[in-house]
């Protein structure tokens, strides 16, 4: 199974193949909303060139735990989790799945989830590993004890000392 991510759909990956694909209702949505792709998707789920479903609720919760494990702060879109949420689910069924994406936070969840990942356009990441959130003010490791607001999750400030918080990749 070919699972397709936003990206895919601005390489112009299923339009210019005809192989079957896959994507998640909250990707369809994404893609739908700019004019210029709109049309060419139609078609392609009128034809079942592209099939449309959705991750059971289970593989979700766990691919939203793994992400924010991974990824830290910026933890990826609803849409984003669900393909990689809907590769989980037919990993775990044991059918292959790969994710075709740019995306590099998608790319760093799903590999250290052991999903095998394509780029459409750019090179698959080099490095993998987990984010650690740390304040470079007074040094705290915030990682596993870490619970921002949906609403502040880019500027967020240490609670020992108020400096703002940062993110470094650990291999």
């Amino acid at each position: 199974m070919i699972i397709l991510d936003t990206t895919a759909f601005y390489a112009g990956i299923p339009f210019q193949s005809s192989d079957q694909f896959v994507t998640t209702e909250l990707v369809y949505e994404e893609v739908y909303r700019i004019p210029t792709l709109n049309k060419k998707i139609v078609p392609l789920v009128e034809t079942r060139r592209i099939i449309i479903t959705n991750p059971e609720q289970e593989y979700v919760t766990i691919t939203k735990q793994t992400a924010i494990k991974t990824e830290g702060i910026k933890t990826p879109s609803n849409a984003d989790l669900s393909i990689i949420a809907l590769a989980l689910q037919q990993k775990e069924k044991g059918k292959e799945a790969i994710i075709i994406t740019d995306d590099y936070a998608v790319q760093n969840i799903a590999t250290n989830m052991k999903i095998n990942i394509k780029t459409a356009m750019y090179k698959e990441i080099k490095n993998s590993g987990k984010w650690l959130v740390y304040c470079p003010g007074c040094g705290k490791s915030m990682n596993k004890k870490m619970k921002l607001s949906k609403t502040n999750t880019k500027h967020s400030n240490c609670d020992i000392c108020g400096t703002e918080l940062r993110q470094k990749l650990i291999k």
